[in-house]
């Protein structure tokens, strides 16, 4: 269960997602020792927030400057001079991209928050009118369905933009 709940956290999040478009990114840019180049490793990372900004919605988020990266290669050119593999790619990706990620579920769940009591009363009334389970839905208070709700809405926006 833990597990499970882990998974769906970390899709909430955008990862899985954002672990396609470094794959992407990676595979288009991989040398012939199947390293990302240190030299492309600016490019890369535009290519990674260019996808990014398109895959995940809200204002435009800025990629790491020149300098940061620079700094970086000339980092890396001491520990690793053939470039860098797949996990490192997508871990600096995922360090860089950690603040955007946080609004961005953040506005998910500001959405589901502010949607959820509306859908819930709206069910409740339209369930009321089936013959069959009229009765019991209206034995169910309403604040019992707006956090099926808030999940529900949730999970629906995470597949819509993986859906992509």
């Amino acid at each position: 269960m833990a597990q499970f709940l882990g998974r769906l956290w970390e899709r909430v999040q955008g990862k899985p997602h954002l672990r396609k478009i470094c794959d992407t990114v990676f595979d288009q840019r991989q040398n012939d020792m199947g390293l990302l180049g240190l030299t492309d490793l600016h490019y890369s990372v535009l290519l990674a927030y260019n996808l990014f900004n398109k895959h995940f919605g809200g204002r435009h988020k800025e990629p790491p400057s020149a300098d940061v990266v620079a700094s970086i290669v000339k980092q890396l050119k001491a520990e690793k001079p053939g470039g860098i593999d797949r996990e490192q790619f997508y871990g600096m990706i995922l360090e860089w991209t950690s603040k955007d990620r946080r609004l961005f579920v953040q506005n998910k769940f500001l959405l589901a928050i502010m949607a959820a009591p509306a859908m819930a009363e709206l069910t409740k009334r339209g369930g009321e009118r089936v013959p069959s389970i009229g009765n019991v839905i209206q034995k169910i208070p309403t604040p019992v369905f707006v956090p099926l709700y808030i999940v529900g809405l949730i999970l629906i926006q995470d597949f819509s933009i993986h859906a992509d």
